[in-house]
C-alpha cells in the first residue's frame, strides 16, 4: 500500500535541493526540493532517465553528500544504520582481505552477539558465512579464504548482500546493484534482502533501470519515477487500476 503520510517514517526528505558546479557557466540543479517519507518495510525502486538525480538522491540519504537545502531526517534510526550499496562494487568490499575476513568485519560492525575481536577465526564464525553464501549457488561458501580480489564483480557484488545480511541495517540503499550480476543472481539477492526487510522492520530503496526486475518483485513496492531532479510520479503496484509492468514504467519515463 503506498503510504503518503510521513507520520512513523522511519526516513523523512523535506524540500532537498542539490546543485552541482553551483555559481559558474557549469551549474546544474540536480535535485529541486525533493520530498519523500520512507516507512519500515517499504520497498521503493526509484526509475528515471540518466542525469534525473536518481544517484545523488541516494548519496545524500547515505549522508555521502549533504543537500544545499532542506531536511534529511532518520527516526528510529541512526545514519550508522545505513548499508549502501553503490554501483562501483569496488567502494564496498576490501579486496585485499578475504572473503571472511570481509564478512567477519560486518559482522562485528553488526554489534550483536555472536560478533566480536576475540577468537575472530572459528568453526561458529565460519558456519554462519557458509549459511549465508551457500543459497546464491556460486560455491563462494567454499572459498572463505581466498581474497575478495580474487572474484569476478558479480561475486563481489554476492559478498557485499552478505555483509548487509549480517549486519541488518534499517535502510538498505541499492544503486544498480544488478548490474554486474547474471539473470539468476539478481533475483536471489533481492528475495534475500526482502526477508530481511520483512524480519528486521526494513526499508530498501534501489535506483535501477532493470524494470523487469521491479515487475517480478513489485508486491507492496512503491515505485518512484524522476525527471529533471524533481519526483515526477510515486505509485505503487497497481496504480490507477493498471498493473505496473516493465512496459509501464518504461512508458512512464520515456513517453509520457
Amino acid at each position: 500500500m503506498l503510504k503518503s503520510s510521513c507520520e512513523n517514517a522511519l526516513l523523512t526528505i523535506t524540500s532537498i535541493s542539490k546543485k552541482f558546479h553551483a555559481n559558474s557557466i557549469h551549474e546544474i540543479l540536480v535535485l529541486n526540493k525533493i520530498n519523500l517519507c520512507v516507512h519500515e518495510e517499504e520497498q521503493i525502486y526509484i526509475v528515471g532517465a540518466n542525469g534525473c538525480g536518481k544517484s545523488t538522491l541516494l548519496r545524500i540519504i547515505a549522508q555521502e553528500l549533504s543537500p544545499d537545502e532542506g531536511k534529511v531526517i532518520f527516526s528510529g534510526c541512526t545514519c550508522q544504520e545505513i548499508a549502501f550499496i553503490e554501483q562501483n562494487v569496488k567502494a564496498n568490499v576490501m579486496p585485499d582481505m578475504t572473503i571472511y575476513e570481509n564478512l567477519l568485519a560486518s559482522g562485528i560492525l553488526a554489534h550483536t552477539s555472536p560478533w566480536n575481536f576475540s577468537n575472530c577465526y572459528n568453526k561458529q564464525y565460519e558456519k554462519i558465512f557458509f549459511d549465508i553464501l551457500s543459497p546464491f549457488g556460486l560455491g563462494l561458501e567454499k572459498r572463505l579464504y581466498d581474497k575478495v580480489s580474487l572474484l569476478s564483480g558479480g561475486q563481489q557484488q554476492v559478498i557485499v548482500a552478505a555483509q548487509i545480511l549480517l549486519r541488518k541495517p534499517r535502510i538498505i540503499l541499492l544503486d544498480e546493484f544488478t548490474s554486474a550480476l547474471d539473470k539468476k543472481t539478481g533475483p536471489l539477492i533481492l528475495t534475500a534482502l526482502e526477508k530481511l526487510k520483512n524480519e528486521n522492520k526494513s526499508a530498501i530503496i534501489a535506483v535501477t533501470h532493470d524494470f523487469h526486475l521491479i515487475e517480478s518483485h513489485k508486491q507492496n513496492a512503491r515505485v518512484i519515477v524522476m525527471a529533471n531532479g524533481t519526483i515526477k510520479d510515486d505509485f505503487s503496484e497497481c496504480y490507477n487500476g493498471k498493473q505496473i509492468t516493465a512496459d509501464f514504467i518504461f512508458k512512464d519515463i520515456y513517453e509520457n
